[in-house]
């Protein structure tokens, strides 16, 4: 407002500088007014406009998309932000858009900064990666057909470099080759089960369960029944590497003094050293395949405990499975559970309750039926084939376990 001696009250008008509600900074506004005299006074102002309103951010809708890779996928998301004075406030996701997400469901913050440093309240949406869907087929022989192709109640499986598939066919007592072409041959056993070495068709099993290939080729044989552990040659020679065929126990040792009860897994670690899943014994076993050396690595009695050495224990380890950095999983089948052991024979749980079921998610409530196989491929993950369960499970390198093949205590062979 503005006062004159003559005129008394007079309404003053800007003269320049209008200020803008919405944009923010320092406006210095003059105001005038004139009298009736013609006479015109003047005022100056400074107004600064302060935005303290932070943005308004709009994220998407929960993603949910299937892993490109065996461990998870690279996705994408655009969130907006709008702001009253800032046409492109500053958006910061947490994961990133563009970041890799490994298999599971990830919560990604968002946050949103204008030019006056005002930042919005975080909003949150999910991204959720599903595992790969696995396509199953048949590389040989046919469904309750048994002995069509040499095959009955086939157990151990291993692939050489080539690609070839070798199958311990158990109830056969034979030693098969699979081609990657389908093809099947014999490499090692006869159908009459015994403990001869020989080449081929001389050489003798009973029950063989599991197998391991070395990089020269040659593949051992966890010979349950017989309760000792073969090698066989890549021309078929078979020979006794550790036990005494008929005599089973305990005992370390070297070569057929050792003993073994039932043992059904075989992995080798990075120094060429055979691991041994002693079923009977609920031990881990390994064998110095240079010496025959034989030692206990880990467990003790039947049971359930952790530990190092004999203070661990297990109740029937079926299988095993070797990683990079020589830590080795073990299907521990009566526990329900996967037990992780170091080189050094320190005994962990590293998947399960130890309670039967199904129930996927994370390792530490992940429940497991009865594991008998074990794999890991060079992600770093474990599939395992749960065989009272009847399904295939995947343990991810980040603790996920999904359900990969098969319903839950439904047998079939679709």
């Amino acid at each position: 407002s503005a006062t004159d001696v003559e005129d008394g009250l007079i309404s003053p008008s800007a003269t320049s500088n209008t200020v803008v509600a919405n944009t923010p900074g320092t406006y210095e506004v003059i105001w005038s007014a004139t009298d009736s005299d013609e006479d015109t006074g003047t005022a100056t102002r400074v107004v600064t406009v302060v935005d303290t309103t932070a943005p308004v951010v709009t994220v998407p809708a929960d993603i949910v998309v299937e892993a490109n890779t065996a461990t998870g996928s690279i996705v994408t998301f655009t969130p907006t932000a709008t702001d009253v004075s800032d046409s492109a406030p500053v958006i910061t996701a947490i994961p990133a858009s563009g970041t890799f997400f490994n298999i599971g469901t990830h919560t990604v913050s968002v946050t949103a900064t204008d030019a006056s440093g005002n930042t919005s309240v975080a909003s949150t949406f999910t991204v959720t990666v599903t595992d790969q869907r696995y396509l199953w087929s048949t590389l040989a022989g046919t469904p309750d057909v048994p002995n069509t192709e040499g095959f009955a109640t086939p157990q151990g499986v291993a692939v050489d470099t080539a690609g070839i598939v070798y199958v311990a066919d158990t109830l056969n007592h034979v030693i098969r080759k699979i081609s990657p072409t389908g093809e099947v041959s014999l490499l090692a056993g006869g159908p009459i089960s015994g403990s001869a070495d020989g080449s081929g068709v001389a050489a003798q099993f009973d029950s063989p369960y599991g197998l391991i290939v070395d990089p020269a080729g040659n593949v051992y044989v966890a010979d349950t029944s017989n309760h000792n552990i073969r090698k066989i040659t890549p021309e078929g020679v078979v020979t006794t590497v550790a036990g005494l065929a008929g005599a089973f126990g305990d005992l370390d040792g070297t070569g057929t003094s050792a003993r073994f009860f039932q043992p059904t897994g075989l992995a080798l670690d990075s120094a060429g050293n055979l691991l041994v899943a002693d079923y009977g014994n609920h031990r881990i076993r390994k064998i110095d395949l240079t010496t025959g050396a034989v030692i206990t690595l880990a467990g003790s009695s039947q049971g359930y405990s952790e530990g190092t050495g004999t203070d661990a224990q297990f109740d029937g380890p079926f299988n095993l499975a070797i990683n990079d950095d020589d830590e080795f999983f073990v299907a521990d089948s009566n526990n329900s559970l996967i037990r992780k052991v170091t080189a050094a024979g320190v005994v962990t749980t590293h998947a399960g309750t130890g309670e039967y079921g199904s129930d996927d998610g994370d390792i530490s409530m992940a429940t497991f039926g009865s594991p008998t196989g074990i794999a890991v491929d060079s992600s770093g993950n474990l599939f395992v084939t749960d065989y009272s369960g009847d399904v295939i499970r995947k343990i991810s390198p980040f603790g996920v376990v999904t359900t990969i093949g098969g319903l839950f205590e439904i047998p079939g062979h679709r």
